[in-house]
């Protein structure tokens, strides 16, 4: 079936929101929330703020109005039509619409400008304050649950050539065609895991895909993290950002309040590859993701099912030039796959045309976990023999020592099945 003729059929696919919204008390502190403290956002922003990258966010509806957004870069590129016809509708604003709620909760996220209508006027400053938004509007009707497919929203991103797509769905079928074209064009996608409890699913199950899941302020997995192939993780788990609350018709934006899922946890992602991009903007959407994948925070470089390759780490993501990456999405390859192909040492220095240790690559004091460094042999002696029969048995420790590494941190991880995680 060509991917026009998919589109009347898809529209009746699950498109399952991921955020379960969960009031906070009146007290909450929206412009110093605890994933703004965890993060280090702060620090970052003396060296990035997003300036200059172009973030796709496809979600429900948006209400432009609020408080967070103003002052923000964020232009409205089009929505799905009502009947479902092929073609784009002016997509537009809902003040009142309860489930604008989700799609301004995301924008805020990433480009929220610090001013809310909680205590004081406080509201949320995004990850990426300076990045500008482009939001596709997949709701034609934000005041009930059904939504239109996204395909060609997807499309319309491409066209605009945006340099991240940020999507908080999941169970949206039939994407991988989309999903390849916009990684053709050097566009890297990131999307919710999937929700409470169930497997990871498309499009975060998509080859290529960065697949999202869910800390809390501990940095410990959400109790309820999806169960598959998790790429990275990042706050999830009781986000302070914001909801549309009252009728679904009649609804006000209130500033701070907590949200929880992988919906959450996705925007900051994209944001935080956009404060990256902004930095070194010679760096490819494949090198982004390399970078992502070998920069996270608290332990050595590897793989456990329930955190992907790490938790995310703005301290490290900007630390090094990501073009010194292979120019591959390692993504497209299986955990397994990925951590054997693409060691720390596969970065090299681009100001440079030697390779570079991982152990000489830039990380912060203030880590928990510096990153696991590679011993080169160069050992040498009075006599030939002496010498040759030294490298035959250090090569032979090595191989030893290589292959227990990679079996012990390298895991499958393959979907199916539930385990304890939320959105």
């Amino acid at each position: 079936m060509s991917p026009r003729g998919r589109r009347g059929t898809a529209v009746a696919a699950a498109l399952t929101l991921l955020t379960l919204a969960v009031p906070a008390p009146a007290s909450a502190e929206p412009l110093d929330p605890w994933w703004f403290q965890g993060l280090a956002v702060s620090e970052a922003h003396q060296q990035s703020t997003g300036k200059g990258v172009r973030i796709a966010v496809i979600d429900g509806a948006i209400n432009t109005d609020v408080p967070e957004l103003d002052g923000a870069k964020v232009t409205l590129r089009g929505a799905v039509k009502p009947d479902g016809s092929e073609g784009l509708a002016e997509a537009r604003s809902y003040p009142t619409a309860r489930y604008a709620g989700h799609g301004t909760a995301m924008t805020s996220l990433i480009v929220g400008q610090g001013k809310g209508n909680a205590p004081g006027g406080a509201g949320i400053t995004g990850i990426a304050p300076d990045a500008e938004v482009f939001f596709y509007q997949k709701d034609p009707d934000p005041t009930d649950r059904e939504s239109g497919y996204p395909s060609e929203l997807f499309d319309q991103a491409i066209k605009d050539k945006v340099d991240i797509i940020s999507y908080s769905f999941t169970n949206t079928l039939q994407l991988q065609y989309e999903v390849e074209q916009a990684q053709k064009a050097g566009i890297v996608v990131v999307a919710g895991a999937g929700n409470p409890n169930g497997p990871v699913t498309e499009p975060a199950s998509i080859p290529g895909v960065v697949a999202v899941g869910a800390i809390d302020k501990d940095a410990k997995p959400w109790s309820k993290q999806p169960d598959g192939n998790l790429s990275i993780v990042a706050p999830g788990v009781d986000v302070a950002s914001g909801i549309m609350e009252g009728p679904v018709d009649q609804a006000r934006w209130v500033s701070g309040e907590e949200r929880t899922g992988t919906s959450d946890a996705t925007p900051l992602v994209a944001g935080a590859l956009a404060l990256v991009k902004s930095k070194y903007p010679d760096a490819t959407g494949n090198q982004l993701i390399q970078q992502l994948i070998h920069s996270s925070g608290g332990r050595d470089f590897g793989y456990r099912q329930s955190t992907g390759f790490g938790v995310i780490s703005l301290r490290k993501l900007l630390a090094r030039d990501p073009s010194g990456w292979p120019d591959v999405n390692p993504l497209l390859k299986n955990p397994n796959d990925a951590f054997a192909a693409y060691p720390l040492s596969a970065w090299k220095d681009p100001k440079t045309t030697e390779p570079t240790s991982p152990s000489a690559s830039p990380t912060p004091a203030d880590d928990p976990t510096p990153q696991a460094a590679t011993t080169a042999d160069d050992s040498s002696g009075p006599a030939i023999w002496i010498s040759i029969a030294a490298a035959v048995a250090l090569l032979a420790v090595l191989l030893v020592l290589r292959h227990r590494r990679t079996t012990s941190r390298a895991l499958t991880g393959t979907t199916g099945g539930s385990t304890d995680g939320t959105q």
